[in-house]
């Protein structure tokens, strides 16, 4: 049974590195990852439907009876798709600045997974098959105990690649060809990951950025942009003490409130608390601000800010605290995002504000779905 635990571990460990690599090259929301794992699944039926028929029986037999050979497989089928992955968007004549269309996007992954699933979907069959030769109980039980051990071995790699991943990775293995294909030349300084993915940093052009899924999630520094968001969130309240910045606003934003308005005390509860805090490590060791001017990181995601509760269980602990709420969501297009536009939700970032509070959100994050029920719940 430690061929199936094997395969088992194996088959997880190169899941969740190629699911990474897909999202990175993607940059795909939930859809891109629904379609990545209904690929991976449909390769692996295709591969087991193939080892029934006549053509598929040799292939099988061959496993069966060399385990080493069928083990070593792995190997050339993860680099081939590990390749297919990094290079999905010239294959399918997307350029990195577009977002993938959805039938691109689904040709694409069902034609990338093929390598490591197929080869999972032909394996199986094949161990249990060599099982089957010397166990005597039902074949039934033979395939039910061969599977129990599989996830066993799935269980084993998803726990081995987690503490792997949260790992610090030497720089040449953190996405150098990444850095270079978005800005032509260089390295990156660093690299460092959260719970949300694996992000590179450093810097080019004058200016310093974090990359994460093949773009840039933020760079400063942005003086004129920044000033300008902050200058025209200022106008709706110039008196002004406390700000909020909610959910995934650029840093630059918040270092320009206090360009703008020293007074002014800054909050940012980002949707990765590590994230944020990171890139606050970043732009001070970069110079861009002094410990004065540096924003307040929220160690809580706003869900959590929002949900908690004060000590009687009443009223949200960030009532009514701040004077100005700047909402910036997660895309629309995933889970996380769409859920920041539903009226609880709203009402909730409402109760934030002070009664002459304003809850303010850019145009450029999705306006257009604020909608008549979601701006009356605000």
């Amino acid at each position: 049974m430690i061929a199936f635990v094997c395969v088992g571990f194996v088959t997880m460990v190169a899941q969740a590195l190629l699911l990474r690599r897909f999202l990175w090259h993607v940059a795909a929301t939930d859809m891109g990852v629904g379609v990545f794992f209904a690929a991976w699944t449909f390769w692996v039926a295709a591969g087991a439907a193939l080892a029934r028929t006549r053509g598929g029986a040799w292939p099988v037999q061959r496993l069966a009876s060399r385990r080493r050979l069928a083990a070593a497989l792995y190997l050339p089928m993860f680099a081939l798709q590990y390749a297919l992955l990094g290079g999905l968007r010239a294959l399918m004549g997307v350029p990195a600045y577009l977002t993938f269309p959805a039938g691109l996007l689904a040709a694409g992954s069902l034609m990338a997974a093929a390598p490591v699933s197929l080869t999972t979907g032909l394996l199986l069959p094949a161990l249990v098959q060599r099982r089957e030769t010397r166990d005597t109980s039902s074949p039934a039980l033979t395939a039910a105990r061969a599977l129990a051990w599989e996830g066993l071995g799935a269980a084993l790699g998803g726990i081995a690649i987690t503490l792997a991943l949260l790992m610090p990775m030497p720089l040449r293995l953190a996405g150098t060809r990444d850095w270079q294909r978005t800005f032509g030349a260089g390295q990156p300084d660093g690299s460092f990951t959260t719970p949300r993915g694996r992000y590179l940093y450093g810097r080019s052009g004058g200016g310093y950025y974090v990359l994460s899924n093949g773009g840039v999630t933020d760079h400063w520094p942005d003086p004129e942009r920044a000033r300008e968001i902050a200058a025209m969130l200022l106008a709706q309240h110039p008196r002004a003490e406390d700000v909020l910045m909610l959910g995934e606003p650029p840093i630059g934003v918040t270092l320009a409130c206090r360009e703008v308005a020293p007074r002014l005390r800054v909050w940012w509860c980002h949707s990765d608390p590590p994230y944020a805090a990171q890139l606050k490590r970043l732009a001070a060791a970069s110079a861009a601000f002094g410990e004065a001017d540096a924003p307040r990181v929220w160690p809580q995601t706003p869900q959590q800010l929002l949900s908690a509760r004060d000590a009687r269980g009443s009223t949200y602990r960030a009532q009514k605290d701040f004077d100005l709420v700047l909402l910036w969501p997660p895309v629309s297009l995933s889970a996380a995002g769409a859920a920041w536009w539903e009226p609880d939700w709203l009402r909730r970032v409402a109760a934030t504000a002070r009664p002459e509070g304003i809850v303010a959100l850019p145009l450029g994050v999705g306006a257009a779905d604020w909608s008549e029920t979601s701006a009356g719940a605000a």
